[in-house]
């Protein structure tokens, strides 16, 4: 995780999550990741006049890996 950016829980949608990206200990909103149904993944979507460092990325880059397998790994626990 990265030591400026954290990752807050929104509104899930019936079978998605999504999650505001956002600076640590300030209001400041980075973006927002969600579900890329096309893509078949989640995505991040960045707000406007914002930029990132490579740590940053790196962050993001990996939470949105993890969030896609966690979502991958619960469809495949549910009978069809």
């Amino acid at each position: 995780m990265s030591a400026y950016i954290e990752f807050i829980e929104g509104a899930a949608k019936p079978k998605t999550r999504t999650w505001i990206v956002r600076k640590k200990d300030t209001p400041l909103v980075l973006g927002r990741i969600s579900w890329m149904a096309t893509w078949r993944r989640y995505w991040f979507e960045p707000g406007e006049a914002t930029g990132f460092d490579a740590s940053c990325l790196k962050a993001i880059a990996e939470f949105l890996e993890k969030q896609t397998r966690d979502h991958w790994d619960r469809l495949k626990g549910i009978p069809t």
